[in-house]
């Protein structure tokens, strides 16, 4: 169902396919993206994951993913930051704010500001 994690058909008499398959696989599905991490499962009907990040992306792991069947290669599942909706990049906007990774130092900055606004109301308010 959806949101649910693709599952691999184990073939145990089969070697996993090499890491470099399934990372090219992945890029194949989303291109213009770069890999950033694969994720090796230790349960074999779990899939081989890929972490791909897309230049306009503002976190430094991406947000991009795709899932690789570890026994044939096949894509189970992408999801791209490019086709999610607008909910989706909203919500992932919220780390690089956090971190300042949209805007660098003047978004920090603003962080750094707020903080000690809320600081100093404490301390005034004695609420």
């Amino acid at each position: 169902g959806p949101g649910s994690t693709p599952q691999s058909q184990p073939a145990l008499e089969t070697p996993m396919v090499s890491l470099d398959a399934a990372a090219r696989a992945g890029l194949a599905a989303l291109p213009g993206s770069d890999l950033r991490w694969i994720g090796i499962p230790t349960d074999a009907k779990r899939p081989i994951s890929l972490g791909l990040r897309y230049p306009e992306d503002r976190t430094s792991g991406g947000r991009s993913r795709v899932s690789i069947d570890r026994w044939t290669g096949a894509v189970l599942s992408v999801r791209s930051t490019r086709a999610a909706g607008l909910g989706t990049r909203i919500n992932n906007l919220q780390r690089p704010l956090h971190t300042g990774d949209v805007f660098g130092v003047p978004t920090q900055l603003i962080w750094f500001l707020g903080c000690w606004v809320i600081v100093v109301m404490l301390r005034c308010c004695r609420c």
